[in-house]
């Protein structure tokens, strides 16, 4: 009579643990992969549903069109227009006074300047800052040179102090279009959302 203690392994058996860690190198290597690329694909789906995470935090969403305040001296709400192709943000000037201006505009840059901003609803703000670029803009009727200013616009409680193009923009539905230069960081738009 055979004594178990002397063979803790059954016959046949010997040949099934020996493979066990094949079977664990196995499923490691693709299983572990499965389940992070689950869990990165959970976190795409939660970024998508919620907005962008960084390291300061969610990023809100915005849609195509935002309400969009200049802050400055008081606010001044206006309906924006996202875009996403703009580098920087331009406002509508209905007039403006440049101190000793000169005839050529790039002499203008660095004086102070006073400038109407109207928000198509009815609404008006005498603002007077220093003129701090002149930018050659590319628009589908060809090239334009525009004074660039600081402006300080605030939509979703984000606040940001940004440079903003002067521009006759009475033929246009939207007195304000909102570039990358206040997106960035803070903001993904999500063209879908009215």
């Amino acid at each position: 009579m055979a004594n178990s203690s002397s063979n803790p392994v059954p016959p046949g058996r010997s040949r099934e643990l020996a493979r066990l860690p094949r079977v664990a190198a196995r499923f490691l290597t693709f299983t572990v992969p499965a389940l992070v690329a689950g869990i990165a694909i959970t976190a795409i789906a939660v970024v998508a549903q919620f907005g962008a995470v960084t390291s300061e935090g969610p990023r809100r969403v915005l849609g195509p069109t935002e309400l969009v305040e200049n802050v400055d001296i008081e606010p001044l709400p206006f309906d924006a227009r996202v875009d996403t192709g703009a580098t920087t943000c331009s406002v509508h000037a209905a007039q403006w006074k440049i101190q000793d201006e000169a005839e050529a505009m790039v002499d203008n840059v660095g004086k102070v300047i006073r400038f109407c901003v109207e928000n198509g609803r009815g609404g008006a703000k005498w603002l007077e800052t220093r003129i701090e670029e002149l930018a050659t803009i590319t628009t589908s009727e060809g090239e334009e040179q525009r004074y660039k200013v600081f402006m300080t616009l605030r939509c979703q409680g984000v606040e940001k102090r940004v440079l903003v193009s002067l521009n006759d923009r009475s033929h246009m539905q939207y007195p304000l279009l909102i570039g990358r230069n206040f997106l960035e960081g803070d903001f993904v738009v999500d063209v879908g959302k009215y």
